[in-house]
């Protein structure tokens, strides 16, 4: 979701089981009633059924993100939620967390990101043995950076970019609460707004470059009608 930002998708039983180095002081009581908001979230959005797992990470490299996909209504997957952003939290901004994850599940905005990185991951093995390939992506990534100086988004950053302002949109129609999320949004980047919200990746590693700052994400909610 943010400026930590996206495993198979497994079936969700009622007693979620949740592994316990991962999840610290977080019950399975409190893990289940997160797993029905998610799933009233996507029945809301037009999902004849959800199947969802929650996750509580305290790695320190994600603040939430999602996993999974929506098949003609049925929507499986996981969302996963910092548990540090989680104690933290108030309802109405949880509320807004949660939305925006399993937007991106009823949005399908896995595929696009998979797609992507298998299309990236196949030239980057044949580089390997091919200096030719290697030379290629090299120089893929040059017009990148160039085509980025000049204002323009590559294609995975452009993805991106759009799925994160869609689910911010669908998030804001479910909870019909666009200052909640603003000020969820301030808060992950220490109520800096031009803090880049996502960044994307160049030679191999990501770069402080921004496909999205979070002023630009404030300015798309101030945008919605809703």
């Amino acid at each position: 979701m943010g400026a930590r930002k996206r495993r198979s998708v497994t079936r969700r039983t009622r007693s979620p089981s949740i592994n316990q180095q991962s999840r610290p002081q977080v019950s399975d009581t409190r893990v289940g009633e997160l797993i029905t908001r998610c799933e009233s979230l996507l029945h809301r959005l037009g999902c004849s059924r959800a199947s969802i797992v929650v996750e509580i990470t305290s790695d320190g490299k994600l603040i939430a993100g999602a996993l999974g996909l929506n098949f003609n209504g049925v929507a499986t997957g996981r969302v996963i939620i910092d548990d540090q952003l989680l104690k933290a939290l108030p309802y109405d901004e949880l509320e807004f967390v949660l939305a925006h994850e399993v937007s991106h599940i009823f949005r399908n905005h896995l595929a696009d990101s998979l797609t992507a990185a298998m299309v990236r991951a196949l030239i980057e093995g044949e580089a390997r043995k091919d200096d030719r390939v290697k030379l290629l992506l090299l120089g893929w990534d040059v017009w990148k950076v160039i085509r980025a100086s000049q204002g323009h988004l590559p294609p995975t950053a452009a993805t991106t970019r759009a799925n994160e302002l869609e689910a911010d949109a669908l998030a804001v129609w479910l909870t019909r609460d666009k200052e909640t999320a603003k000020r969820f949004l301030l808060r992950i980047v220490g109520d800096n707004p031009d803090a880049p919200s996502h960044v994307w990746e160049v030679f191999g590693t990501t770069m402080p470059l921004p496909a999205l700052s979070m002023r630009d994400r404030l300015a798309a909610l101030d945008l919605l009608p809703y």
